[in-house]
């Protein structure tokens, strides 16, 4: 899978973001397969309801970070639950996965850097 491939394929997902507006760009992007009844929830976490959000916070991660990765978030027993999008950086991010039950992963909000350059 791809970023590329996510974005045509968008409106199967439901997706949310990490939005850093604190420091100028986005912190990250959950894409939520729709269709395979898991669920991935968050507390602070932004939905993106249209395409254009969804490009503007790609271009976001991307203008702020040389080599963005896509991740798989797996739950238990390495259960696919969906992907994130972040970027490296020189601040560390962690991301904290808990189980609610046993179609549902709680992901922990990211704290913005204290500064606007990744």
């Amino acid at each position: 899978m791809t970023i590329q491939e996510l974005q045509e394929n968008w409106d199967d997902y439901s997706i949310y973001y990490a939005d850093w507006r604190s420091v100028g760009w986005t912190g990250a992007i959950i894409f939520d397969p729709k269709k395979d009844g898991k669920t991935l929830v968050g507390d602070k976490w932004m939905k993106v309801e249209d395409e254009e959000t969804l490009s503007q916070v790609i271009a976001s991660i991307e203008a702020k970070n040389r080599y963005p990765r896509l991740y798989q978030i797996l739950g238990p027993n390495d259960e696919f639950y969906g992907y994130m999008y972040l970027g490296p950086s020189r601040h560390f991010v962690t991301v904290t996965a808990k189980v609610i039950d046993s179609n549902s992963l709680w992901i922990s909000d990211l704290q913005p850097p204290t500064s606007g350059v990744p």
